[in-house]
């Protein structure tokens, strides 16, 4: 087979990857429940709630599923593995937490971020927490507001709505906790815009002091979790 067939076949291929990604993606999550470990400093472990690519490496190529209008995500070789809000530097995000990833440069063969589409977070081990603080933001070129759902030992549930910020048309207060010129594209190309940078926010939730059970996600698919941290 000629160098120029090759090349057809290997664009199809990638074609329909992406293709069967991106319709799969669609539908992973939708209302699917997750035991979600609670570790060292509250981190929580998302990695199997992940559904959508939020980041790469330099020249790579993956399905367009985090921002499908345009097909952007953030380049990973930017991004420090711990993250510290600004307001509150004892507040930290570990993101992303892929544990089973041996190489950083992997990274963009992974899911990274969750797409919420009212995914049940079962928190293990159950604990008495003060705060929820998320890493997030929303993908629709404006603000998104998020319902969240807490629900408590004994079955009390809290319902609380978040305004977040698009990741890059910024809404002034958020608070951002990272911020990138840099963003990539899913056929492998780059661009930087420093008048428009990418922004990712933290978000706080005050907790009423008694034992979380679980966290109900949104079921708006235009919002994007990175990461959660249990204070």
């Amino acid at each position: 087979m000629d160098n120029s067939k090759i090349r057809r076949l290997n664009k199809v291929i990638f074609v329909l990857f992406i293709f069967l990604s991106t319709s799969l993606s669609a539908f992973a999550g939708q209302g699917a429940i997750y035991k979600v470990t609670v570790l060292k400093h509250g981190y929580l472990d998302l990695a199997k709630v992940y559904n959508t690519y939020a980041l790469s490496v330099n020249g790579e190529k993956y399905p367009p599923d985090f921002d499908s209008h345009y097909g952007r995500t953030i380049d990973a070789e930017n991004l420090p593995r711990i993250l510290s809000c600004p307001r509150n530097p004892k507040i930290t995000f570990m993101y992303p937490w892929l544990n089973h990833i041996r190489h950083w440069y992997d990274v963009g063969s992974h899911h990274s971020a969750i797409k919420t589409q009212g995914q049940v977070l079962n928190i293990i081990p159950q604990s008495v927490f003060h705060s929820i603080h998320f890493l997030a933001c929303s993908i629709s070129d404006r603000d998104e507001k998020g319902k969240f759902i807490l629900e408590y030992k004994g079955g009390a549930k809290e319902e609380v709505v978040i305004d977040i910020s698009d990741w890059i048309n910024r809404k002034r207060g958020h608070e951002a906790v990272y911020r990138d010129p840099e963003r990539h594209f899913s056929n492998g190309t780059e661009s930087f815009n420093y008048n428009r940078p990418i922004w990712l926010f933290h978000y706080k939730v005050n907790l009423k002091g008694k034992v979380l059970t679980k966290i109900i996600l949104p079921t708006n698919d235009k919002i994007r979790i990175f990461a959660i941290t249990l204070r």
